[in-house]
């Protein structure tokens, strides 16, 4: 059996869609952080951002909507207006 080293026509992107046409994983990511916001910023509230699950810290510091500041996680001005769209959202879904 020969390998080729170019790449078959079945391995190139012919689609010319751009990629946020369809929901990429980190599409998926950022929105699964977005539903989880509010639930961490609890956490740090309570002081256990040890129960953060693992991954999430560094995408939000990633997103900019957490820092580090004196070795404590705390929102950035980004996470606290993400926060406040979300609060309302939260009430008319309550409603």
């Amino acid at each position: 059996m020969q390998i080729s080293s170019t790449p078959s026509v079945s391995l190139l992107r012919i689609d010319r869609r751009p990629f946020c046409d369809s929901a990429s994983p980190l599409l998926l990511r950022r929105e699964q952080l977005l539903m989880d916001l509010l639930d961490v910023v609890e956490l740090l509230r309570q002081g256990r951002a040890d129960l953060i699950p693992e991954g999430y810290v560094a995408d939000y510091l990633a997103l900019r909507w957490l820092e580090s500041s004196d070795g404590r996680l705390c929102l950035t001005e980004a996470g606290r207006e993400v926060c406040s769209r979300l609060r309302p959202e939260l009430a008319e879904l309550a409603s």
